[in-house]
């Protein structure tokens, strides 16, 4: 009986690094935010519901995505990706 679901993956690019340029598939979606949310995906199936909140780099591009999933079953999704720092990067799936 899963109800709370936690995944995390950031990562600190300077700005020349390819992630930054939108002719090259820039921003973390593509890169980092695909591995949580293919996570989520894998756990919980297709939510129900998304909410979703992004914040532009300088280049304006989106470097932050936060997510918050809701299932069917009623189990929630709390996911992170960004550009702007190093985060801890793991996942924690809670139930009884």
């Amino acid at each position: 009986d899963l109800h709370t679901l936690l995944a995390d993956h950031g990562e600190y690019f300077t700005p020349e690094h390819r992630i930054f340029n939108a002719d090259l598939a820039g921003g973390p979606m593509m890169d980092l935010g695909s591995y949580v949310t293919s996570f989520a995906l894998m756990v919980g199936g297709m939510p129900q519901e998304i909410v979703a909140r992004g914040s532009a780099t300088a280049e304006g591009l989106n470097g932050q995505t936060s997510m918050l999933f809701g299932w069917q079953n009623g189990m929630h999704g709390l996911l992170n990706t960004t550009l702007f720092s190093n985060t801890p990067g793991g996942a924690v799936v809670a139930g009884r």
